[in-house]
């Protein structure tokens, strides 16, 4: 089984497209079912949306109850253009599985997003000039990848917590 916590439900259907696509037998659900025998389960949460303690409590509690399926393999889906607490998220993350490090693999070229150097770049152009400078919640004010994933605050953490650098998570 591969297992996926997915921060939306946009981003948990566009995996159970892909999975099914592949032949997968693909579940989404908003929790874990003990039961499952899916090759593919993608859990939908909300955690975008959430204040950040409550978002990492409920990627915390989702890791935990998905290690007892034991899944093949254990991923994040974080959002393409990375808003959301994605370094908080990964964190609790890391913490539930007793894993120390994790690879963030930010954009996707098939929809003109993609990573040049330190710089996330939408349609060509860098993101902050994009309309995803307007985003309500989580603005792209820059488009330095550190910047963008607020990891600015969280580095000295995640040094103390993980000791390794932030780039090892790039």
């Amino acid at each position: 089984m591969i297992a996926v916590i997915a921060d939306d439900l946009t981003g948990a259907a566009e995996l159970a497209g892909i999975g099914l696509n592949h032949g997968l037998r693909t579940e989404v659900s908003t929790s874990v079912d003990e039961h499952c025998d899916a090759d593919l389960l993608i859990i939908a949460t909300d955690t975008r949306s959430l204040a950040v303690n409550k978002a990492t409590n409920i990627v915390y509690n989702l890791t935990v109850q998905l290690q007892r399926l034991k899944p093949r393999f254990l991923f994040k889906k974080i959002d393409s253009v990375l808003r959301g607490h994605i370094i908080e998220e990964l964190q609790s993350q890391l913490a539930a599985s007793g894993l120390k490090r994790a690879l963030i693999v930010p954009g996707n070229p098939h929809h003109s997003k993609k990573l040049i150097g330190d710089t996330f770049h939408y349609n060509g152009q860098p993101i902050h000039l994009s309309d995803f400078a307007n985003d309500p919640t989580f603005p792209a004010l820059s488009s330095n990848i550190v910047e963008l994933l607020r990891a600015d605050e969280s580095i000295s953490l995640i040094k103390k917590k993980t000791n390794f650098h932030l780039r090892e998570l790039l």
